[in-house]
């Protein structure tokens, strides 16, 4: 089978949630022997073109930032799937989701996985949650089929679409684990001394009440925040206080390397306990 993938950012990258569900379900795709190829957000100089472990990628066209530039970014990188013949394409999130219908028209086989009810998010103005709301509406009526990641929204496609869709929540992977010395060596850091954030520095993400909260207790552990970022509502690390921290070069979301080698896995495993006090969730 041959199958082309839309929705995410970038790839190779494990920069969202999107991307590391994009990274995984490719990869192991190629591994069955599908040809798989996906289509990165915008274009760059040297870097239009490739394979990264027997997935082909391209980057699709687009221009501007932000919501526009993810708009136009779906809709050549469709026309590129549909000119390629390829015979699924899986979309990934409602935004993109919006240019399923047209390949519906171009008689191609299509699968849309729903990441979140992003119109929720309180970052998007009122073209931008009615867009994503569109794209909703596209894939209830015209995706070959649906998944989602939780029963809450498995309830709402059946009740507010009369959609019957597929659930496969999220499933972790397991790593190989570094030797505990190199977080401490790298970054001063004790096994059980630290609660972790480990996740983007997006206000979706809640980090302020999670720094809010910590200030309140009276412990001698620290917070020790690991992601991309930080967002600049929170300052600069010197000036964070004490109690908190980035550590230079922790794996917050970095690339696939950052896995394979264990410094993710060992960062969560040498905390005392993850934190993540999330606005909304995809997951049960």
């Amino acid at each position: 089978m041959r199958l082309a993938m839309i929705g995410h950012k970038d790839f190779p990258s494990r920069s969202g949630g999107v991307e590391v569900v994009v990274w995984e379900l490719a990869t192991r795709l190629a591994r069955r022997d599908c040809r798989v190829a996906v289509y990165n957000r915008g274009r760059r100089r040297g870097d239009n073109h490739g394979w990264a472990e027997g997935v082909e990628y391209f980057r699709a066209p687009t221009m501007g930032t932000g919501g526009v530039s993810a708009m136009l970014c779906s809709l050549t990188a469709t026309v590129q799937a549909l000119l390629h013949g390829y015979d699924l394409i899986h979309y990934h999130a409602l935004g993109p989701s919006v240019m399923l219908a047209l390949a519906r028209l171009g008689g191609v086989g299509t699968v849309a996985t729903v990441h979140g009810l992003d119109w929720r998010r309180a970052k998007w103005n009122a073209f931008a949650s009615a867009y994503l709301r569109l794209g909703e509406r596209v894939i209830a009526k015209y995706a070959d089929e649906v998944i989602v990641l939780s029963r809450d929204m498995q309830t709402y496609f059946r009740e507010v679409y009369g959609r019957e869709t597929h659930l496969i929540e999220n499933g972790v992977a397991p790593v190989a684990y570094a030797p505990c010395g190199e977080i401490a060596r790298r970054w001063g850091l004790e096994k059980g001394s630290y609660v972790l954030f480990l996740a983007r520095i997006v206000p979706e993400k809640g980090l302020h009440y999670l720094i809010r909260a910590f200030r309140r207790c009276k412990t001698d552990r620290q917070l020790v925040i690991a992601g991309e970022g930080p967002d600049s509502r929170y300052g600069p690390c010197p000036q964070a206080g004490r109690s908190w921290r980035w550590p230079r070069g922790a794996p917050g979301s970095g690339s696939p390397a950052s896995r394979r080698d264990g410094r993710c896995g060992s960062c969560t495993a040498t905390a005392l306990c993850t934190c993540c006090p999330a606005r909304w969730r995809a997951w049960p």
